[in-house]
Parts: C-alpha cells; structure tokens; sequence
C-alpha cells in the first residue's frame, strides 16, 4: 500500500492510498474520512494484470457483490456527515462469443474472451448489444 499525506492551502489535511481496497480499507480506522472519491474498474472492461481484480468477475452479480463489499468499508471509514463520489460507469453486453483482437489505442482494452463477449447473458439472461445497468444494480 502506498500513502501520501499534506496539508491544503487552507490547513485541511489530505490523504491518498493507493492498494488493493480490500485490504488498504480494512487497514483505516472507522469514521476516519470527512471524503471518498473513487472510480473502481468498470465491469469487462480493463485488465489491469493485478491478480483477483475488481472488473474481471465472470457475472454481473460477482462484481456488483465485489463493489458492495468495498463500499461497506468505505461506509465503515466514513465519518457520519462524510461524502462518497463514485464514479460508476456501465458496460455493453455484446454476446459475440468471440474476442474481437486488440484495441491499437489502449493494450488495456479486449484482453481475449470477456465475461461480456459470451454466450448466456452474463448470469442475467440478457440480450446482445444490451446495456448491462451496472450503476443501478451497485447501487440497488
């Protein structure tokens, strides 16, 4: 885990942790935070080659479920009056069943075949070209 801390121009303290949330969270003592801004990967859609990622489960319902379990921590170090932004975007279901190669413009993008290219609807029984509803079902 690695830690920045400073102090703003108007003397309020900052910090910054960068980890694996599963673990730096469950490090943070409670009611810690007064602000969470987070952008946890987004479904299918990046390979960040880090074992046990967020963003490469096989179902919607694991990632939503791995999501959830970090907010609960995020929850848990937020102090009562505190904010959470959470930038949350949505993922196309294509269906194809194929991977469709490599993305020239980022080697991040189509990392073979994707929970979302396969057949079988994602654990959701959904149609191709189907957007998923990702940020609703977090947030549900």
């Amino acid at each position: 885990m690695e830690h920045w801390t400073g102090t703003a121009d108007t003397g309020a303290r900052w910090d910054v942790y960068c980890g694996d949330a599963k673990i730096v969270l469950k490090k943070l003592d409670k009611e810690t935070f007064n602000c969470v801004v987070t952008s946890p990967p987004y479904y299918s859609l990046r390979d960040y080659g880090v074992e046990n990622q967020i963003g490469k489960e096989e179902t919607v319902q694991e990632y939503v479920s791995a999501i959830a379990d970090a907010m609960d921590e995020v929850y848990r170090v937020l102090s009562s009056d505190g904010l959470l932004f959470l930038n949350l975007g949505d993922t196309y279901y294509s269906g194809k069943g194929e991977s469709q190669g490599i993305d020239p413009k980022s080697t991040k993008r189509r990392f073979g075949l994707r929970a979302v290219d396969k057949s079988g609807g994602v654990g959701i029984g959904i149609r191709p070209k189907s957007i998923i509803g990702i940020p609703w079902r977090v947030a549900l």
